[in-house]
């Protein structure tokens, strides 16, 4: 009855990167980039008319009109040379969002058809910092390598009503959230020659992990959360066999753990059903969150027949207490005989992954100057355990595409000019978890199938790259809760300046 998602967006990338020799074997690079977005919901359009024949909102629900701007920037510098047998490289990164706001009004009212001027406004605040360091050698037989790293993640929203969300006036503090973490990681490896075409690879990390700072308001009450922390030990071991210059056969096997994010831990949001729709949701998050731990088995076979080379890997994770949303039927904090659906993100016992991956690459392929690359992906992602919901056991795990396909055809028409076609494909991925009737489907709020054609052309004038291309030059319709951009030209400058 009503299209109230039309979505005017404007979105600007400033990039500058650069390299600085400083002399001997040290290197110098930097890179800044700033994203500036601008997203305008406000003419929703309804299907529906009046007597009169005018567009009415009368007896829609859910209809409102919204503004969000939002501005980043990210910074980096990274430092690369050798000391004695030794390779450097250290690296820093400083992440910050700039602003971040978004106003939206309150839902039509469906008596009278009205969007009103009330609404509310939600800031974000989100800085992170990273550090990371790594050194490398070889010793005899031994490829040897150590690093550090270093990760402190801020995260913050604030959302308050408004009499007139446009403006963002009167506002009246509704609900806040945030909270911190840190990362702090040591590796080391060791690639050891065997002979004969043999080498053993062992590898190490040990991170320590912490939270602190969570907090959550409402309405002026506040509640903080006791810091946390954890470590964990994540091996890894690899055998790679070479028996000739064409050949090679690794098999692998690594163990790893992911800790919750900020937004994971500590995320305010609403009420969804029962008699306290709409109220602050006390439960809406579990601060007490455990890890993800993984491990993974990996097979892999590539050989090169002369100018082409076929890569096949099968592979098998298993990930304990994956972090994902799932709808869970618990007491109403109200009243505990009312049992309420309540969906939050929590620790879903185990997901299961089996894969084929069959990868070709090319060079001169038929005619000269024509390259390849295409690869086949079959993925079986279940849902093996879950306490807190045994019935999604057997689900498939969403946003993960049963069959992938991908191939890129790149063509040299001279040292001047270049020529480009890409075919990307997957088939229907699951929406939920739940994998009810309305998972797959190909509409809006979604997941659909996709086959996208994407072409391009390069000039090559001396330092300067010209490119003109379009993506999905067949305009296919494609769904991932919100629609793939649709037929798009892209022009693109780039420029290589040497100093």
């Amino acid at each position: 009855a009503s299209q109230d998602s039309v979505v005017d967006s404007t979105e600007d990338q400033f990039r500058l990167r650069g390299q600085y020799d400083l002399g001997g074997s040290w290197q110098l690079r930097g890179l800044a980039a700033l994203l500036l977005d601008n997203e305008d919901t406000t003419d929703p359009i309804s299907f529906l008319t009046d007597a009169g024949g005018n567009p009415t909102f009368v007896g829609i629900a859910g209809v409102n009109r919204g503004l969000s701007k939002s501005s980043e920037l990210l910074t980096g510098l990274g430092l690369k040379g050798t000391v004695g047998d030794w390779n450097i490289d250290i690296s820093a990164s400083h992440f910050v969002l700039l602003k971040d706001r978004s106003r939206t009004s309150d839902s039509v009212d469906i008596i009278t058809g009205v969007i009103p001027d009330s609404g509310i406004v939600t800031d974000q605040d989100a800085h992170w910092t990273n550090l990371e360091a790594a050194a490398e050698r070889s010793l005899g037989r031994h490829a040897l390598s150590f690093g550090a790293s270093f990760a402190d993640y801020h995260g913050r929203a604030r959302t308050r009503t408004t009499v007139d969300w446009r403006a963002a006036i009167n506002l009246t503090d509704r609900s806040a959230s945030g909270g911190e973490t840190r990362l702090i990681g040591l590796f080391a490896e060791d690639a050891i020659s065997l002979g004969n075409g043999l080498t053993a690879t062992l590898g190490l990390r040990w991170e320590s992990w912490k939270a602190q700072k969570g907090f959550l308001e409402d309405d002026g009450n506040r509640v903080d959360y006791a810091s946390r922390s954890d470590h964990a030990w994540s091996p890894k071991v690899a055998l790679s066999w070479r028996p000739d210059k064409m050949t090679e056969i690794v098999a692998s096997a690594a163990w790893a753990t992911r800790f919750p994010t900020i937004g994971e831990l500590y995320q305010a949001g609403l009420v969804s059903y029962g008699p306290n729709v709409g109220q602050i949701d006390l439960g809406g998050f579990d601060p007490n969150l455990k890890p993800e731990k993984g491990i993974d088995l990996q097979l892999t076979a590539s050989r090169r027949f002369g100018n082409v080379k076929v890569t096949l890997s099968g592979y098998r994770q298993a990930v304990d207490d994956t972090l994902f949303s799932q709808v869970l039927l618990v007491p109403s904090a109200a009243d505990p005989d009312v049992i309420v659906s309540q969906s939050l993100i929590t620790n879903i016992g185990e997901v299961e992954t089996w894969g084929v991956d069959f990868i070709v690459a090319a060079e001169d392929f038929i005619v000269p100057g024509l390259d390849l690359d295409a690869n086949l992906s079959w993925i079986d992602a279940k849902i093996t355990k879950n306490p807190l919901n045994p019935n999604l056991v057997g689900n498939r795990f969403p946003r993960v595409p049963e069959w992938r396909a991908n191939a890129s055809l790149r063509y040299r028409v001279s040292s001047k000019f270049d020529l480009a076609a890409n075919v990307r494909h997957q088939n229907t991925p699951e929406r939920n978890i739940e994998n009810t009737s309305n998972s797959r489907c190909d509409t809006f709020y979604c997941v659909s199938p996709f086959t996208f054609v994407d072409l391009k052309g390069t000039v090559h004038l001396g330092p300067v790259d010209l490119s003109l291309g379009v993506d999905n030059l067949l305009d296919e319709k494609a769904f991932v809760f919100h629609p793939y951009p649709g037929r798009t030209f892209v022009l693109s400058l780039h420029w290589k300046a040497g100093l």
